[in-house]
């Protein structure tokens, strides 16, 4: 059984869409953080969280900046994780439909620093001081981004909500929006509502910009692209050793004009891993470097 559930979750993390990803990573980490830490070893977690959270304390995001990243893959608990990615899993998907899954990423991960910058905005200019100290981490704010931009796409899309019945996306992202605003006058996570809010406003942003041409997803992706390509590029790139020439090998120049044709297919595949990584490779031209490293010496 465990082997059939791992096998899924490497399937869904590889072939799934962008929206699975997701939800599959946060669901991962909350287990290790939130279920097995927090429970064999609750020490570990409290002194773990402040390290991935996001503080209300500038200087303490400034000299810890990977929490602005780590915050929005947490969850405080069961039901946090659990409304958070059904509201992300039926809203996301709306989305995806409709953009395509490739500005799904971009659309959250936008969201959630502009539920940052609201947050902190709050906190050090809104709030009272003793609010000054909190730490705040979730998806929340990314989801409520994608939760508003389906608003914005498809506001009579119907959802058949339990003891209501269809009800059309927009009244359920207005009645979100409004829950936020009155959260932000309460006294119980008011820096989360106006994280929200931050969300909301960046979904209308990016959706207003996209129906007008611009593509704000456009320059994250080509980003993230490059990023991954040089972490596969890292991990992947074999430690290789090529065939030295021949004692009567000559070249009539630096740029080799008489290099041996199997030479220069070694030079082409080491381009191609620089260029792709090491796993672009088909199984000819593995078997090629594999031959060039036995011939050395």
């Amino acid at each position: 059984m465990f082997r059939s559930i791992f096998q899924d979750l490497k399937y869904g993390l590889r072939s799934g869409s962008t929206v699975t990803k997701i939800i599959l990573i946060n669901v991962l980490l909350f287990v290790v953080v939130g279920v097995i830490l927090k429970s064999f070893v609750p020490d570990a977690y409290d002194w773990l969280v402040p390290y991935l959270a996001l503080s209300s304390d500038l200087v303490w995001n400034l000299t810890h900046p990977w929490v602005i990243i780590t915050h929005i893959f947490i969850h405080a608990g069961i039901w946090h994780i659990l409304w958070n990615m059904l509201q992300f899993y039926w809203f996301g998907n709306i989305v995806g439909d409709l953009i395509g899954d490739k500005k799904i990423l971009a659309l959250y991960i936008y969201g959630a620093f502009s539920g940052v910058i609201l947050y902190l905005v709050s906190y050090h200019f809104i709030l009272p001081e003793h609010y000054i100290g909190a730490y705040a981490f979730g998806a929340s704010a990314a989801v409520m981004a994608v939760t508003v931009a389906a608003g914005f796409l498809a506001p009579d899309y119907k959802l058949h909500l339990i003891l209501i019945g269809p009800v059309s996306i927009k009244y359920i992202v207005l009645f979100m929006v409004i829950s936020d605003l009155v959260g932000t006058t309460g006294m119980i996570n008011t820096g989360g509502h106006f994280a929200h809010l931050g969300g909301a406003i960046l979904g209308w942003i990016f959706i207003s910009n996209l129906k007008s041409g611009n593509d704000l997803s456009i320059g994250f992706n080509k980003f993230v692209g490059y990023l991954m390509e040089k972490i596969t590029g890292i991990i992947s790139k074999p430690k290789l050793r090529v065939a030295h020439k021949s004692p009567g090998f000559k070249h009539e120049n630096r740029y080799g004009a008489n290099k041996s044709g199997h030479l220069r297919e070694v030079d082409r595949i080491l381009e191609k891993i620089h260029r792709h990584g090491y796993d672009s490779l088909t199984k000819e031209e593995k078997k090629v470097l594999f031959d060039a490293g036995k011939n050395e010496d």
